[in-house]
């Protein structure tokens, strides 16, 4: 899924530098900003992860329910391990070895086996463990968080039976696999796609208001029966798996001549985000267009970045290849027209939105491929309006302050 990145040497140890971050000038600066745009992808990157995790945990839902409307919480994990073969029991767990410093016991483990005989053979079943300490919120969560051993599993079990290391909970500085879990969990107790109906409900119910944040996490607290500790990360996964969608409909939806003409403000205008959203978007009141440009804009950045890092890694290797390897940056794709499938009304205004925003009418020409003497007929044409209503504002100020003197 993603596509294969190399970390520069610099980047390696990167430190904080007073200079380049009070500095908006200089190589140091330069380099500061380019770091950090680096770090941004890299954690969008992250959350490709969580929704590819909160999407495997939602897919096992809907092939366990009948339909998806179904899936109402808060979720039963109890009943889900029964679908799957999966018997759930409450122990007595204080005979369990603890960990070396003593200070915390187990609170789950899971039990696979391959059967045998019968028309099921060769399916996986087993057992699911539960601490006969912990409350009713915890075993749920546990049992979902078992269930992603499961789901996820790297390994599949050989003869009788294979028993994953024991879950030690929420307080130990845990591996990567049971971090992994516990997202699974998050995803199959919270579902994205139940989420936005809570949030719709929450807000429509005035006695709500002002939203207040532990309010509203004890309200999806209550909805999920999870834990609260384990609600809060929820929420952030939430969050982060929203994050990750708009830049994944923005790589599936983003047409072509968009793609050029976001690089032609970034790379070659030195713009910033912000103002490239704000030349493209067409309804200046649209939150929704607005979102989405960002994310589009964020997923080129990343598509740039990621292009530069295979660059620097091929000329790195390649640049004692007699010469035949341009170094990074050489290369020109770009089209003689960066409009193409683009509306005529559209171009019209993003054309108009570049001349206000500074840019002169040859600049304007040479940056997007448009004809130059379209370009100043659109402007004379667009300063003959504009001059029209400024006029018409000053005779409506004129005929107020007329109005009451007399």
């Amino acid at each position: 899924m993603f596509e294969y990145k190399i970390k520069r040497k610099a980047d390696e140890n990167r430190e904080y530098d007073s200079g380049a971050v009070k500095s908006s000038d200089g190589a140091e600066a330069d380099t500061w900003v380019e770091n950090n745009r680096e770090l941004s992808s890299r954690y969008r990157d992250h959350l490709e992860i969580v929704k590819e995790v909160y999407d495997l945990a939602y897919n096992f839902l809907c092939k366990t329910f009948e339909k998806p409307e179904d899936i109402v919480l808060p979720i039963d994990a109890r009943k889900l391990a029964e679908a799957c073969g999966f018997s759930v029991t409450i122990e007595d767990f204080s005979a369990m070895k603890k960990n070396a410093d003593r200070t915390y016991s187990p609170v789950a483990q899971l039990q696979m086996r391959r059967r045998t005989g019968g028309q099921y053979q060769g399916q996986i079943a087993g057992t699911i463990r539960i601490a006969d300490y912990l409350g009713d919120k915890s075993v749920n969560f546990s049992i979902a968080h078992e269930l992603g051993h499961y789901i996820l599993r790297e390994h599949s079990p050989i003869g009788l039976n294979f028993l994953e290391e024991a879950c030690l909970g929420m307080y130990p500085l845990c591996k990567t696999d049971e971090l992994l879990m516990d997202l699974f969990a998050y995803g199959l107790l919270l579902p994205y796609q139940c989420f936005s109906q809570l949030k719709e409900e929450y807000e429509n119910d005035s006695t709500r208001w002002p939203i207040d944040v532990s309010d509203w996490i004890a309200f999806l607290r209550d909805k999920t029966q999870m834990p609260e500790y384990h609600v809060v990360l929820a929420y952030q996964g939430i969050k982060q798996y929203a994050l990750a969608k708009k830049k994944h409909e923005a790589e599936q939806g983003t047409e072509e001549w968009k793609e050029r003409l976001i690089r032609v403000l970034l790379y070659d205008l030195k713009m910033t985000k912000r103002e490239v959203v704000s030349i493209l978007q067409i309804d200046d009141h649209s939150r929704s267009e607005q979102e989405e440009l960002l994310a589009a804009v964020e997923w080129i950045q990343d598509k740039e970045i990621q292009k530069k890092w295979r660059k620097d890694y091929e000329y790195s290797l390649n640049n004692d290849a007699d010469g035949e390897t341009l170094p990074p940056g050489q290369e020109d794709d770009q089209q003689a027209n960066i409009f193409v499938g683009c509306k005529q009304e559209d171009i019209d205004q993003i054309l108009l939105k570049l001349y206000d925003f500074g840019l002169s009418e040859k600049l304007i020409a040479e940056k997007t491929g448009e004809d130059m003497g379209k370009i100043t007929e659109l402007i004379k044409e667009y300063e003959k309006k504009q001059a029209a209503k400024e006029y018409e504002k000053k005779q409506a100020a004129k005929e107020g302050v007329e109005e009451t003197m007399s």
